[in-house]
């Protein structure tokens, strides 16, 4: 794979190859491009990288850090991105969480909320985050630990949906560092004379990804086997995403307050994303329900004639002559329109069709 030897072809190379793939799609060709930039070695690179090749990719691009105030000194890292961002002639922002929680998960989200917002404002469509090639191999092992299905295994996608698909329905997630090694990165930046900041949370083994690290460090076979299975569930990934995007256009229709639709996609874990999307459009909800019960619910929709309706994350799933209404549980949000959800309905179809044909 390119990226973790280059060959002939150098790291700046790879990289504004690959961004301009990912800011050229009618989805992000608009607008600036904005760079998450926490001030680590793979973030930095992404900002370096990026100012050293404007000329190439021609793209504005507009800079966020987000301070979630957990630590000591992130205030004062996030200030250093911000003289790196001035020396380098690009905007930035500092962005700040308003309850910070001390958990991984939370602060994830938070950070792509806060983003997400910030570039909408900029009248952005593409946030370009450092995802390497580690921390994909990394995706896999911890996924199939919890014993994720196919689509899941296949990991982080070079283009991505946001987290919360109806809080940013006209953002998309882009990583162009995706077949880059961390290491290569930090070389690049060291030979360059270019600094970044080590967070103390990366050395935490509470945290699994740390732990995971740990393991790949002691035996970099299993770092090149969890990268390489990865890989290989790349295609039917990509194939799962035409069947949604197709699903979404053509089968799903959008009324006052719901969905109609014939029948889910199969097999049984395609159909119960699709309904999990299905339900977070008309409801907004930044979350599908459980995976559990979105598979439960595909397996009986599988049977339609001996189906009698059920209710899932404040849905309600009803049996029509033609296929299924989902319409909300207890009449709330019955003033959706058809037209917004629609909306909802188009733009995810278009997001997902982008992401299985992006390959870097």
């Amino acid at each position: 794979m390119r990226g973790v030897a280059a060959g002939t072809a150098t790291l700046e190379d790879d990289f504004v190859r690959a961004l301009t793939k990912l800011s050229t799609l009618p989805l992000t060709r608009d607008g600036p491009i904005g760079l998450a930039v926490s001030g680590g070695s793979d973030s930095m690179a992404l900002l370096h990288l990026a100012a050293k090749t404007r000329s190439v990719h021609k793209r504005d691009v507009v800079v966020f850090t987000v301070d979630h105030g957990l630590r000591a000194g992130s205030a004062a890292e996030a200030a250093d991105v911000g003289d790196a961002c001035r020396a380098l002639g690009l905007p930035h922002h500092t962005l700040h969480w308003s309850a910070p929680q001390p958990q991984q998960a939370a602060a994830r989200a938070a950070r792509y909320t806060l983003m997400l917002d910030a570039l909408v404002r900029f009248e952005g469509h593409l946030l370009v985050t450092a995802h390497t090639a580690d921390d994909q191999a990394e995706t896999y092992d911890i996924r199939s630990g919890a014993k994720s299905g196919p689509y899941g295994l296949a990991c982080m996608q070079a283009l991505a949906l946001p987290p919360d698909l109806c809080r940013h329905p006209t953002t998309v997630i882009g990583r162009p560092l995706l077949e880059s090694r961390r290491q290569a990165l930090r070389d690049w930046l060291t030979a360059s004379d270019l600094s970044w900041v080590d967070d103390p949370s990366n050395q935490d083994p509470r945290f699994e990804r740390v732990r995971v690290r740990g393991k790949f460090a002691s035996d970099p076979d299993l770092f090149m086997a969890c990268r390489n299975a990865a890989a290989s569930h790349g295609p039917a990934r990509r194939a799962a995403d035409r069947q949604l995007a197709d699903w979404f256009a053509s089968d799903v229709s959008a009324v006052m307050g719901g969905f109609t639709f014939s029948a889910l996609p199969a097999p049984e874990d395609i159909g119960a994303r699709a309904l999990g999307w299905t339900i977070q459009l008309l409801t907004a909800k930044s979350r599908a329900p459980d995976t559990a019960a979105l598979r439960a619910l595909s397996h009986r929709l599988a049977e339609p004639d001996d189906f009698r309706g059920a209710t899932l994350g404040g849905t309600r799933l009803v049996r029509e002559r033609s296929g299924f209404h989902l319409e909300p549980e207890h009449g709330r949000d019955v003033c959706v329109t058809a037209a917004i959800l629609n909306a909802r309905r188009v733009r995810l179809s278009e997001v997902l069709r982008a992401s299985a044909v992006t390959v870097l």
